[in-house]
């Protein structure tokens, strides 16, 4: 079956804040699967999906992401979410059946029948976005915060308590410290809504004494295809991308493609800051670098990077005397002739001499000078 990127995904307002956790890619799966449903839909359909459109819509690549992709359609077959129904939680499972064809490529995945409340013939209270608006999001809770925030697009502003957010997105044990889940959630969505959606959002910290207990969303819509993205034929979706590869090109001294500038772009979710400073790590990096781009890839592909601190040795104070000459270059034969001066050696004869018992002291002796000068 054909994909599309502008297929709509249509989900009622109770599904979008429902709780559940899944990865980004049972996420993308399932929102994928939700884009194929169609609004004069009377039940849900079986859908063939081929496993090379998987990878090619979701831009994966790689044999073992092919093998992958089956194992994770067949897992959410186990995969439940909770939804409140004045206040009386329905445990609901997201598909009905899920069947691997290997021989021919393709999976058959069926939605489970409790949601066709949720997903067909919705006539009010749902939500509607174009499917490429989350193929490209990388963290599972940039999804999540994308849906929820769209369906409240409408009011511009909207507050969330943290205790709220964390239970719609299972949050138990992750991110206790208010800072860490400022950092790993609200920080990474936003920074990928802006690169990558139709919406971005500002937000503001909400107290109780010195206690962070909200979050007030300000929702902005921009109905402009973000910088980054690209269709499935690999064509640039916004014409103001080439001025920004251009920018990467040059922080990289003008050493990569602008194909390669677009990659770099991609990995870091926009992050143009993020590409400095992996730059400069590669620039302060004690070991050869064969591939540059591989190596700034992979660098800006985490989540968090952070420069290597460099300790300067100190330089030794020189104890030459102040002047402009050169310094003798001596040879070992050199330290070996001062050295035999000094111990009054004569190198031209091999005579031991008794009173010191040094090769050639040449009558020199520094006993026998000793003596006489008592």
């Amino acid at each position: 079956m054909e994909i599309k990127e502008n297929f709509l995904v249509t989900k009622s307002n109770d599904l979008v804040n429902s709780r559940y956790d899944l990865t980004t890619l049972e996420q993308k799966i399932i929102l994928l699967l939700a884009s194929l449903v169609q609004p004069e839909d009377e039940k849900f359909k079986e859908y063939n999906i081929k496993i090379d459109t998987f990878m090619k819509v979701l831009g994966l690549t790689g044999k073992s992401k092919y093998d992958d992709i089956p194992k994770i359609a067949m897992g959410l077959m186990k995969k439940v979410f909770e939804i409140k129904r004045n206040n009386n939680p329905l445990v609901i499972a997201w598909l009905s059946s899920a069947e691997y064809h290997k021989k021919e490529g393709y999976i058959t995945l069926e939605f489970s029948p409790k949601l066709r409340p949720y997903l067909l013939n919705l006539k009010e209270f749902y939500t509607s976005y174009k499917l490429e608006n989350i193929l490209f999001l990388k963290g599972k809770y940039s999804i999540r915060l994308y849906e929820i925030l769209k369906s409240n697009a409408f009011k511009k502003d909207i507050r969330i308590s943290i205790e709220h957010l964390r239970d719609l997105f299972k949050i138990t044990n992750e991110y206790e410290r208010y800072n860490d889940f400022k950092r790993k959630v609200l920080e990474y969505a936003k920074k990928e809504l802006q690169a990558k959606t139709d919406i971005s959002f500002e937000y503001t910290e909400i107290k109780e004494g010195k206690k962070i207990v909200a979050i007030n969303f300000n929702i902005i819509s921009t109905d402009l295809v973000k910088i980054g993205q690209t269709n499935f034929k690999g064509n640039t979706l916004d014409d103001n991308l080439e001025n920004t590869l251009v920018k990467i090109q040059k922080i990289l001294e003008n050493q990569i493609t602008k194909k390669d500038a677009e990659s770099i772009y991609t990995k870091a979710n926009g992050d143009i800051e993020k590409i400095k400073m992996a730059y400069r790590i590669s620039k302060n990096s004690k070991e050869e670098i064969k591939n540059l781009v591989g190596y700034i890839i992979k660098l800006v592909s985490m989540e968090e990077i952070q420069e290597p601190i460099v300790v300067k040795q100190k330089k030794e104070p020189s104890k030459r005397p102040n002047g402009n000459f050169e310094q003798r270059a001596y040879t070992k034969e050199d330290f070996v002739a001062i050295e035999n001066s000094l111990l009054y050696i004569n190198t031209k004869n091999n005579e031991i001499c008794e009173s010191c018992k040094i090769e050639d002291c040449n009558n020199n002796c520094p006993l026998d000078q000793a003596l006489s000068a008592q």
